[in-house]
């Protein structure tokens, strides 16, 4: 079972926090849903996230019940007047008191399930449906959350994939090559195989192998749901050979480069941090030192392009900061001790003619259009993955809409470049 999003039109959402509460196929009240669990569905605009894997009764379902309380949104917005009681060009936070429960008996259902045959199904929550003008939240609305099945694989094939899960180790079984990662949704039970790449374990002088995991160390893993209800690794990459500092994934919402400081919008936390959680602002100080800038590619090429300094930072990028000290205060303040470059996810419109593994695009989140950007250059390649019922950049025409994720390079001069890791056709 995972979950997806589609994005508004109406405002820049940055953070879309949610509880999901409860899972059940009717009749029959079964439970899909072990515990409850956090979502980011902004984070899903070009992924998806696995919520469960469980083995339940055969037999034939006609609905599904999904249960979705406190959500946390944070946006900008950018209609040029207040909205939510947010002033213009501001950006803030939503807290609702919502609990809603949702019934869905279209797309699959009913539904029969046949003994030993795994089923996949896919949540679709349409961002722009379920928001209001006004910044009203209704999980009810028509079109605001629709249920699709996933394609159907075997018990050893993948049902999906969830990227950029970030964790700490807490236990591992060697003998089974499975490891416990502690995340903000849950303590997930991952396991490895011959076909799992590890890196930067070397860089702490460790082995480019599972034998390089190790208890305390903060990961970044990229998972597949197998049809068994296996979480495999795909791909674990070490963040850090101890926990003891906090690693915080941001949106930068500003930038003050006179005085080496910006602000971000928070997506991830690892280690879990009282205080500081996803959807908050939150100030960065770079200090007055150099500090180490570097590029968390997931294996893009990046050859040629730069992320070294404060000036290299625009609003819109992806950011992951390790804390060497912050306060929880508010406003929450971080002091710096590294800065990586990570994936940006947002939606825009293909402009013009895609020509061989580039495209243009525009209709960009206001975190560049106020910034005077109102176009990128998006660059494809091998690596790049698409989706949406397309395989290359020639399956895209001048007025599609696509969900990308990768890398956003400012340039000196002409518009920023975007180095996709995945486009997904809407």
């Amino acid at each position: 079972m995972a979950i997806t999003d589609s994005p508004p039109a109406n405002a820049t959402v940055l953070a879309f926090d949610l509880s999901v509460t409860g899972v059940v196929l009717n009749p029959g009240n079964v439970s899909l849903l072990s515990a409850q669990t956090k979502v980011d569905i902004k984070r899903l605009e070009a992924e998806n996230a696995a919520l469960s894997s469980v083995a339940v009764p055969t037999g034939i379902y006609n609905s599904i019940t999904i249960s979705l309380a406190n959500p946390v949104l944070t946006f900008k917005n950018d209609t040029g007047g207040t909205l939510a009681n947010c002033p213009a060009g501001q950006v803030c936070q939503l807290r609702p008191s919502i609990a809603t429960n949702v019934t869905l008996s279209t797309g699959p259902f009913p539904l029969t399930i046949f003994p030993n045959t795994p089923v996949g199904l896919l949540f679709d929550v349409n961002l722009s449906n379920v928001l209001s003008p006004t910044l009203g939240i209704d999980f009810t609305a028509a079109g605001g959350i629709t249920v699709s099945l996933l394609p159907a694989v075997q018990p050893t094939g993948q049902l999906t994939a969830s990227d950029d899960v970030l964790g700490t180790v807490t236990s591992m079984d060697v003998v089974n090559q499975q490891f416990v990662l502690s995340t903000r949704q849950d303590n997930l039970l991952i396991s490895v195989d011959g076909n799992t790449v590890f890196t930067d374990f070397d860089e702490a002088q460790l082995g480019n192998t599972f034998g390089g995991v190790l208890p305390g160390e903060l990961l970044e893993v990229d998972l597949a749901l197998l049809g068994s209800g296996t979480l495999l690794a795909t791909r674990v990459e070490l963040q850090d050979k101890d926990s003891t500092k906090t690693e915080v994934e941001g949106v930068v919402v500003s930038v003050d480069a006179v005085a080496q400081q910006f602000k971000i919008a928070v997506v991830q936390v690892a280690p879990t941090t009282t205080g500081l959680d996803v959807g908050n602002l939150a100030t960065v100080s770079l200090g007055p030192s150099a500090l180490p800038f570097g590029i968390d590619n997931d294996g893009l090429s990046t050859a040629g392009f730069i992320f070294s300094a404060v000036r290299d930072l625009q609003p819109g990028q992806g950011v992951q900061v390790r804390a060497s000290s912050f306060t929880t205060l508010q406003p929450n303040f971080i002091v710096a001790d590294r800065v990586q470059l990570r994936m940006s996810r947002f939606t825009a419109t293909v402009l013009g003619t895609p020509s061989g593994n580039s495209f243009s695009a525009n209709n960009l989140p206001s975190l560049l259009t106020t910034t005077g950007i109102t176009q990128i250059s998006v660059q494809t390649s091998t690596q790049t993955q698409f989706e949406g019922g397309i395989t290359g950049v020639s399956g895209l025409g001048s007025g599609s809409s696509v969900s990308l994720r990768g890398l956003l390079f400012k340039q000196a001069a002409g518009n920023p470049v975007f180095v996709a890791e995945k486009v997904r056709k809407r």
